[in-house]
C-alpha cells in the first residue's frame, strides 16, 4: 500500500506541476546572427544605469552606450522590457552589467524593447562579424 501512496503522491505533484511548463518562455527561433540583425532596430554594447518601474508588464532599463553596432542610440538608451516571471521572456538588468543589448522598435509606441529571447543569441564575436566595424 506504501507503493501505491507514493505512485499517486508523485502523479499528483506531476499533475500539478504541469501547467508551470506549458507557461514557459518561448523564443522565436533565428537560424542564424544575419537573421537577427535583419529583425532587429538596434544593436550596442551597453552598461546598465539603473531600472524604472516595478510594474512586471513593462519597465525600462537605461544604459550607457560603450559601442553602437547597428542604429543610433546616442550616448544613453532608454529600453523597455518584461521582468523574469517564467511566461512572458522577461529579463533583469544589474547596475554595471555589461553586455550586447538588442532591441526592436514596438509599434504600439515606438519605444525600443529587449526580452530574454533577443539578449544572448550569439556572441559579441558574431555580431562584430557580420556588422563590421562602425
Amino acid at each position: 500500500m506504501t507503493a501505491i501512496v507514493r505512485r499517486a503522491a508523485f502523479a499528483a505533484l506531476a499533475f500539478a506541476a504541469a501547467p508551470f511548463a506549458a507557461e514557459a518562455c518561448s523564443c522565436r527561433p533565428y537560424h542564424d546572427v544575419i537573421e537577427q540583425i535583419e529583425a532587429s532596430d538596434l544593436i550596442f554594447k551597453g552598461r546598465a544605469i539603473g531600472t524604472q518601474g516595478n510594474d512586471q508588464s513593462r519597465v525600462a532599463t537605461t544604459f550607457q552606450v560603450l559601442e553602437t553596432l547597428k542604429g543610433d542610440p546616442g550616448p544613453t538608451a532608454r529600453i523597455t522590457h518584461r521582468l523574469p516571471d517564467g511566461a512572458s521572456c522577461g529579463i533583469a538588468f544589474a547596475p554595471g552589467q555589461t553586455l550586447i543589448v538588442v532591441a526592436q522598435k514596438r509599434a504600439e509606441d515606438n519605444s525600443l524593447a529587449t526580452s530574454e529571447c533577443a539578449i544572448g543569441r550569439f556572441g559579441e564575436g558574431e555580431y562584430r562579424r557580420v556588422l563590421g566595424p562602425r
